[in-house]
């Protein structure tokens, strides 16, 4: 058996986002998450799950359940905390993934069609459906990277993609 550990930060003003790690379509339950650094509204976390590594791999992390109430708003309704995830670190085996995290890494969000008209008339803001190289989870839906064995040479090859 082999490990993934992730060194998260998770944003918040109501509650901690709901997240669900998968390994190849295989949901996985956290066999370790240890509560590294305590701040207002954000929490630091490690997490240590026990995996099957394949040759070729997808990692997921979904986020779930995030709603407008989440959030906390200042006195003008704009954002003043967010619920989010920021991936900072991962590592297999202990091999970190360095830069390599940042070039192969992709988000899908999950958001109704209605939901992303409104943010863009309202807002301004255009939500793209796929991002590449986003260690953010801001929306509902699912950050993935896919990576191959050996954990070293793909690491290495990927460093600078």
């Amino acid at each position: 058996m082999s490990f993934i550990e992730i060194y998260a930060e998770f944003y918040y003003g109501k509650r901690l986002p709901t997240v669900e790690y998968f390994l190849n379509k295989k949901k996985l339950e956290p066999i370790e998450s240890l509560l590294v650094k305590s701040f207002t509204f954000k929490d630091n976390y490690k997490i240590k799950l026990e995996v099957d590594i394949k040759q070729e791999n997808l990692f997921e992390i979904k986020m779930m359940d995030k709603t407008d109430d989440d959030m906390l708003y200042d006195d003008k309704n704009s954002t003043w905390v967010d619920h989010y995830v920021q991936i900072k670190e991962m590592a297999i085996d202990n091999i970190t993934f360095e830069t390599a995290i940042y070039h192969c890494c992709a988000f899908k969000h999950s958001m109704s069609d209605e939901w992303v008209a409104n943010i863009k008339n309202n807002q301004n803001v255009e939500i793209l459906p796929h991002l590449k190289g986003c260690t953010e989870i801001r929306l509902n839906g699912i950050w993935h990277i896919n990576f191959t064995k050996p954990i070293w040479k793909w690491q290495i090859e990927n460093r600078y993609e």
